[in-house]
């Protein structure tokens, strides 16, 4: 878990969802997950696994463990910790299982207990996906970072703009919803966090700025 990792929006035509994620696997994320409240569609499951498989992009699918096991792909659960252990057991010990920590360090250590592969902070910034979700200091992030012993995840109201403090606090990877899927241009707002990421990462100047 490095780099840019999309989230799916809710709400979407299929075919027009199934369109905008192989821009955004093309551009070259670290790992697509499916998101649908309150449950997800397994044809277009289906259909975002096949298109993960030719990018070899690992899926995650958002809080659903069981049609993550039949489909063999990743799982990212919520605020349940006990999700954590049951995901792990369901999927075995080579499968991604993320957790949401939200902005609790002791969340995220349990986490990492209980067998999560990565645990994922935010909100980072304001969101617009979940207004009505918790702030998450980038400080935290960055305290993560040293003591969790996990890939972070820092996710909520990242764009292009702002990625880079994200990267400088501390974040393994980027959560983006709104920043990918809400652009014109799915594919290069990708890009777009991918050079934020790689700019600092290599220490060099960020020409934008």
């Amino acid at each position: 878990m490095h780099g840019v990792y999309a989230i799916t929006p809710t709400g979407w035509a299929q075919h027009d969802l199934l369109q905008a994620c192989e821009q955004v696997l093309a551009a070259g994320v670290c790992a697509l997950q499916y998101r649908d409240k309150p449950v997800p569609d397994r044809r277009l499951a289906l259909a975002l696994q096949a298109l993960c498989i030719d990018f070899e992009t690992p899926l995650i699918i958002n809080d659903a463990v069981e049609l993550a096991r039949q489909l063999g792909c990743g799982v990212h659960v919520g605020r349940n910790d006990a999700g954590v252990a049951r995901a792990r057991q369901r999927l075995g010990g080579s499968v991604v299982v993320g957790a949401s920590a939200y902005d609790d360090l002791a969340r995220a250590a349990a986490a990492a207990a209980a067998g999560a592969s990565y645990v994922a902070f935010g909100s980072v910034f304001s969101s617009t996906t979940k207004p009505a979700a918790g702030a998450c200091p980038l400080d935290v992030v960055t305290t993560a970072r040293k003591t969790v012993g996990l890939p972070i995840v820092a996710i909520g109201g990242i764009h292009a703009g702002n990625a880079a403090q994200v990267c400088a606090a501390g974040a393994d990877c980027i959560a983006v919803v709104g920043g990918i899927f809400g652009q014109d241009d799915p594919g290069d707002a990708v890009r777009s966090l991918r050079a934020a990421f790689d700019v600092h990462a290599s220490g060099q100047p960020n020409p934008a700025s």
